[in-house]
């Protein structure tokens, strides 16, 4: 890792190294599987890393407008926030919403900017602990499910584009249930489910998370076990 990622505060620099090695393993697994998609014969592809980061909460489903506020406040808000009793998850995925089908060059260096860039900005927020960071694979081109392949464009993928982008009419979702469990879903995704199938969706857009952003008094949720 180079010196220059860490962040220079003391405390905040602690924090960054400890998140740093606690998914570390999963990044470097993802950036393997990446430059084995990407062959000499087609080294530009349409997969990229999909962020899960789960992180301890204290009746989480009694905190949700709390939780809610947290992840619209991030400089990159989340495109999923799901609320269990104990647990919040936040995923970030390659928010692309243009006409192009995006494609890339995966190398090792790309994907740990964005692990850097996923691990700053959650520095000083109120998802702590954070007690797992899971990394999956999503290729956009299986996601759109489109029987024509979308004229490609060259994109050089920094984090910021891994979010909701509020101002283009996307929505953040929440889902919640006082209990979730994960599955493994199509095209890397991790699917939260509530149990009975008791889980709820909301889907929050600008003027929601805006609302969100200024309320008279920033809310605190618990996150200690």
């Amino acid at each position: 890792m180079k010196q220059s990622m860490v962040p220079a505060l003391p405390t905040e620099r602690v924090q960054y190294e400890r998140w740093y090695q606690l998914g570390l393993n999963a990044v470097m697994a993802a950036s393997t599987t990446l430059q084995r998609l990407s062959t000499p014969a087609q080294p530009m592809i349409s997969a990229f890393p999909r962020f899960t980061v789960f992180c301890a909460v204290n009746h989480g489903e009694q905190h949700a407008a709390a939780i809610k506020q947290a992840a619209a406040n991030l400089a990159v808000v989340p495109i999923e926030v799901d609320i269990s009793r104990d647990q919040v998850a936040l995923t970030f995925g390659l928010n692309w919403l243009a006409g192009q089908l995006p494609i890339w060059h995966p190398t090792e260096g790309g994907v740990l900017r964005l692990y850097d860039g996923l691990l700053t900005n959650l520095l000083g927020s109120a998802f702590q602990p954070i007690t797992e960071i899971q990394v999956t694979i999503s290729d956009l081109e299986i996601a759109r499910g489109s029987q024509q392949t979308p004229p490609a464009t060259t994109l050089h993928p920094n984090f910021s584009q891994f979010g909701v982008d509020l101002a283009a009419g996307g929505l953040m979702s929440v889902v919640q249930a006082v209990a979730l469990q994960w599955q493994q879903g199509v095209n890397g995704t991790l699917l939260a489910q509530g149990y009975a199938g008791e889980e709820e969706e909301e889907l929050l857009d600008q003027p929601a998370c805006d609302e969100l952003k200024h309320p008279a008094v920033i809310l605190k949720f618990p996150t200690q076990l």
